[in-house]
């Protein structure tokens, strides 16, 4: 009986153990080697209930973050480097902001709603285009972005938080990948790296 019970919690170690491997490996690995499959249609719903997809973006230059409206921190800061990045823009080249499209994605559609998503967005560059959709639609964007995501139990004010990736993703005009950012990238070099990219 002892025995059984030392291989059952055998066997169960090892497989959280494999189970966080897997979870680590995924976080771990930096999107730039896997360039050309970044990106891909998608189809989500605007803060006006809309149906939007990729296409509706074509000809723009996106700035394409995921994260949730309940971040306590990485997410909102970096929503506010993206805010402060366009606003240098405008001083130096508005001609280029109106090229480029922020967009942000929930990773969290069960608490961000339309409502939800449509009050947060506010707080940022207007210009910010804030996106949700059901389970499976977010799924498949964030998988077409190797973007992951889980929950976790408790939270400052909620009873879960996301974990997630912190990646901000430079998409051409014609959808495809160029380039990311993680979250620690600062509001100017954004805007000088915006600024060289776009011509005119």
């Amino acid at each position: 009986m002892i025995r059984s019970i030392r291989l059952w919690l055998g066997t169960a170690l090892v497989a959280f153990a494999l189970s966080g491997a897997i979870v680590i490996y995924f976080t771990a690995q930096d999107p730039v080697k896997a360039e050309s499959r970044i990106g891909g249609p998608f189809e989500l719903v605007n803060t006006e209930g809309e149906t939007v997809t990729d296409e509706d973006f074509e000809g723009q230059y996106t700035l394409i973050y995921f994260g949730y409206t309940y971040c306590p921190d990485v997410c909102p800061t970096t929503l506010l480097h993206i805010t402060r990045a366009l606003n240098l823009l405008e001083e130096s080249a508005p001609a280029k902001v109106e090229k480029i499209t922020p967009i942000f994605i929930t990773v969290d559609p069960e608490r961000d709603t339309v409502e939800q998503m449509r009050t947060y967005v506010t707080n940022f560059h207007p210009s910010l285009v804030g996106l949700t959709g059901n389970d499976e639609q977010i799924a498949k964007v964030a998988r077409r972005f190797k973007v992951t995501y889980w929950r976790v139990k408790g939270g400052v004010n909620s009873e879960y938080t996301m974990a997630h990736s912190g990646y901000t993703f430079v998409m051409g005009p014609d959808g495809d990948y160029i380039d990311r950012f993680d979250h620690r990238v600062q509001a100017k070099e954004i805007a000088d790296a915006m600024d060289t990219l776009i011509e005119g």
